[in-house]
């Protein structure tokens, strides 16, 4: 069946959710695909990332290794790049680390780079925009 959107009536300060099978029609099993609250924590967003580095690897153009400098209150990072500093339209999720290896750029094109640190209390604000030469 399709999920319902329940907004709350009023505010509700909790760090947990629960969810309960209450009743389940004809045969079927209880199954959950999916749970997504939004909400505000009650801790600043991390800081933005400073010193992304991007190395194009001079034997294949196509892989790059980039690294960055870890942010306070920050578990994770998203990279954003493309083809254009307006086009940033590809992002990579990276979890407890400060370097990803990029493999699949085109060979003869430029990219840009910039990164966002997340963390508990939201996402940093995004790092000045780097540029790597084809």
């Amino acid at each position: 069946m399709p999920h319902d959107y329940v907004e709350l009536r009023q505010d509700l300060n909790t760090r947990y959710i629960k969810v309960e099978n209450l009743h389940m029609p004809g045969m079927g099993k209880f199954c959950m695909s999916d749970l997504r609250v939004f909400g505000k924590a009650d801790v600043a967003a991390p800081a933005m990332v400073k010193g992304l580095k991007v190395n194009r690897d001079n034997a294949d153009r196509r892989n790059a290794m980039i690294s960055w400098k870890s942010a306070e209150r920050a578990y994770g990072y998203n990279i954003r790049y493309g083809i254009a500093p307006d086009k940033l339209y590809h992002t990579i999720t990276v979890n407890g680390a400060c370097e990803y290896d990029l493999r699949g750029l085109d060979l003869g094109t430029d990219y840009y780079f910039a990164i966002e640190a997340l963390g508990e209390g939201g996402v940093s604000q995004l790092s000045n925009i780097l540029t790597v030469n084809k």
